[in-house]
């Protein structure tokens, strides 16, 4: 039997990543998807140590591990013993999937990078401490671990996979979107976090000096909700900026992925969450603050 990738979460990118070749194997807290899986799939959760016995104990049948859930401190020492499990001593990759939220801003328009302060809230507002506390406590031991700081996920409209569509048109239809035009979001389509997530595990023998301990940030950029909401003929959405939102906005940042193409090449293009749609760091010259 060849190795397989282990992806710890078959949640909305776990399952995607997954699909896209039989070298993956997803788990599943729940023995109900794990039945009705339509990929290879087996029952695992951190928390409950009778589920370990589904993951290989050979680390020769390990290709790599992805971490697609949010860490925590209380479940570090699980995880090192789920590792331990599955790697042994070998040097394989583990990239743990993490967000661009843990990266603070001040400013409008402040770009963010690795050595940003890392003191961003969630999307609850609560500040994120133990889910970096936890990816620095796993960047710290033997395994060769990666973190990637996704930007928001998006998707194709015609995405019929777990969890449905996150296609930008989808958040207009749901309401989930800002009322003002200036408000920004980062995004990235989830073709580019699986394009990113595979040159890693296969490139990591290459260059696991410069992948080993390190954090990247994944963007495909900031985008104005307006410009978005135009090129989908959306209504036009106001240029004032509620008081209330008004601290938010005013943390609307940039994200710098100067780290990240330097082991990706600059050659990588991000595709745009909507067509014809670009990031307003390319047009900054004419940018101006909305308050």
């Amino acid at each position: 039997m060849s190795s397989k990738v282990y992806v710890l979460g078959g949640g909305w990118v776990g399952s995607r990543l997954a699909s896209t070749s039989s070298a993956y194997v997803v788990t599943s807290r729940d023995a109900e998807k794990v039945a009705s899986s339509p990929i290879p799939c087996v029952k695992f959760d951190v928390a409950d140590e009778t589920t370990y016995s589904s993951l290989p104990t050979n680390p020769a049948d390990v290709a790599g591990v992805v971490i697609t859930f949010p860490l925590s401190m209380d479940m570090v020492a699980s995880l090192q013993k789920v590792l331990e499990q599955l790697l042994g001593d070998t040097k394989k990759p583990v990239v743990v999937l993490s967000t661009s939220s843990s990266y603070a801003a001040k400013n409008y328009l402040d770009v963010v990078n690795e050595n940003s302060p890392m003191t961003g809230l969630g999307v609850d507002g609560k500040p994120l401490t133990s889910r970096v506390d936890a990816e620095q406590a796993l960047l710290s031991t033997k395994f060769e671990v990666v973190v990637l700081h996704l930007s928001g996920i998006c998707g194709d409209e015609d995405d019929s996979g777990m969890g449905g569509s996150r296609a930008v048109r989808t958040w207009f239809e749901r309401g989930y979107f800002p009322k003002a035009a200036y408000a920004l979001v980062n995004l990235v389509h989830v073709a580019d976090v699986i394009r990113i997530i595979e040159f890693v595990l296969s490139n990591h023998n290459n260059g696991a000096a410069a992948w080993k301990g390190e954090r990247f940030l994944v963007s495909a950029g900031a985008f104005r909700w307006g410009d978005l909401a135009q090129a989908l003929s959306h209504n036009p959405l106001p240029e004032t900026i509620p008081v209330e939102d008004m601290d938010s906005f005013r943390r609307s940042k940039l994200i710098s992925i100067e780290k990240v193409l330097g082991l990706l090449g600059t050659e990588f293009v991000f595709s745009p969450p909507v067509a014809g749609v670009v990031p307003i760091s390319q047009g900054l010259a004419t940018l101006s603050a909305p308050f």
